[in-house]
């Protein structure tokens, strides 16, 4: 890999965009990709890097626009590597993620199953972060936000970000300044925000220890937002509590008709209304009957497994954390939820508890890396119904090349905006046994 930067390298046509949402044109027979453009637009390329096949470009001036670009709320847009789909019309954003969708699932050989779209809101929709943070001696001053989307060992400095739930975005600027009077800011690499049914909460890693002023700083800050602020000094166990507005920290997720409470450092879908969506969604695609005994596969702290109980005769939620299926069971019995049980296993690894109960159908929500392991151990011809839900289309379409091999055929897919303005999007498959 080389880099190249001149004045003016040569003009590009947009063609095509790629599963990344870059554009693609071809130069001399070579493909090129790049951030922040519209197919049918045209750019002079000012700045690559190029590789065997293909060329990077990192900077351009647009020399014929589309109609459609929109003009970006952010004014970090093309820098942070938040997001990169702010020049492109919700809308639009929609269509292409249909079309990719579309695209992949017949190149996978899954034929082309009725797709639906669930719209998010555009903006201030996200309420979990996790912000770099960097500290410069030289110039005392700080760089707190994502990292550079060509640059990855670079931050791109923000005071506020249009993508979070405004009563995050709102504080960030406090917490920046707060860190700047620090005795260690260059100790300080994280900085992870969350919002959660109107409360707020900072944690600040650090790695040395703080002083008393600094406590006294944080706290002010803490005060002064109104926040839960607490301090990680090593793994998430070190984790605790400097000041809040109440000396009992709780979080709750509102579902329909029960409470799913979690801890700053649990997995949580980050678009509450699209969660609750997805929640819905894939309770409906399960066709639960009273009869039905049911795996909640990848549990986590019961976010779908509460939502199933309320419906099936039995729910059986597994995970490999012990403390999310602890907090699991403490929320199955504040909600009186009964039919609901929970098992620890790494499904990766002890796919056998799989074969102790005769389940009827299956929910699955793996991690990126998919459920391969599962499926491969699933009992022949026993489970009617599979609602598979996933952040990651490429295991995602592996694994649906598996039950396909093991006799089920994919019926519909939904997408939902869970990410509005990035490339991704959580996915729900519904899978049912082929005659």
């Amino acid at each position: 890999m080389s880099e190249v930067c001149t004045e003016e390298l040569y003009e590009l046509e947009i063609t095509d965009y790629d599963h990344q949402g870059r554009g693609i044109g071809r130069h001399e027979g070579k493909v090129c990709f790049a951030y922040d453009v519209l197919v049918g637009e045209k750019i002079a390329v000012t700045k690559q890097k190029l590789y065997k096949n293909f060329n990077y470009i990192e900077k351009f001036n647009l020399i014929r626009k589309q109609s459609q670009r929109v003009i970006p709320k952010c004014r970090s847009f093309g820098r942070c590597g938040g997001c990169s789909l702010q020049h492109m019309h919700i809308k639009q954003q929609e269509e292409n993620k249909i079309a990719l969708c579309k695209e992949q699932l017949e190149h996978a050989g899954l034929g082309c199953p009725p797709i639906t779209f669930v719209s998010s809101q555009a903006y201030n929709y996200r309420r979990k972060a996790r912000f770099s943070v960097r500290y410069s001696k030289k110039l005392a001053r700080i760089w707190f936000g994502f990292r550079h989307i060509h640059l990855p060992k670079v931050i791109v400095d923000v005071d506020e970000c249009p993508i979070l739930v405004p009563q995050l975005t709102s504080g960030l600027k406090k917490v920046k300044n707060c860190i700047t009077q620090l005795s260690i800011p260059d100790f300080i690499p994280q900085v992870e925000v969350l919002e959660c049914q109107g409360k707020c909460s900072a944690i600040i890693r650090h790695l040395k220890p703080l002083t008393d002023k600094d406590r006294e700083v944080i706290t002010k800050c803490a005060k002064d937002l109104g926040w839960y602020i607490f301090l990680q000094s090593s793994g998430i166990t070190s984790t605790v509590l400097l000041w809040g507005p109440t000396s009992q920290v709780q979080f709750a997720l509102e579902q329909k008709g029960y409470k799913v409470q979690v801890g700053v450092h649990d997995f949580m879908q980050i678009n509450e209304p699209i969660n609750a969506k997805l929640v819905d969604a894939a309770v409906d695609a399960l066709r639960i009957n009273k009869n039905d005994t049911i795996a909640d596969l990848f549990c986590g702290v019961g976010n779908f497994t509460l939502a199933i109980a309320k419906k099936a005769k039995t729910v059986i939620g597994i995970d490999v954390s012990k403390e999310m299926i602890t907090k699991a069971e403490e929320n199955a019995k504040s909600n009186n939820i009964e039919t609901a049980s929970f098992a620890c296993a790494d499904l990766f690894s002890n796919v056998k508890i799989l074969t102790k109960h005769k389940f009827d159908k299956y929910l699955i929500d793996p991690p990126r890396s998919g459920a391969q392991e599962v499926i491969m151990s699933m009992p022949e011809n026993e489970i009617k119904k599979i609602v598979y839900v996933s952040c990651n289309i490429q295991t995602f379409l592996r694994d649906a090349v598996l039950l396909k091999g093991k006799g089920y055929s994919l019926q519909t897919i939904t997408l939902f905006d869970m990410f509005a303005q990035t490339k991704h999007v959580e996915l729900l498959g519904v899978f049912t046994q082929s005659l």
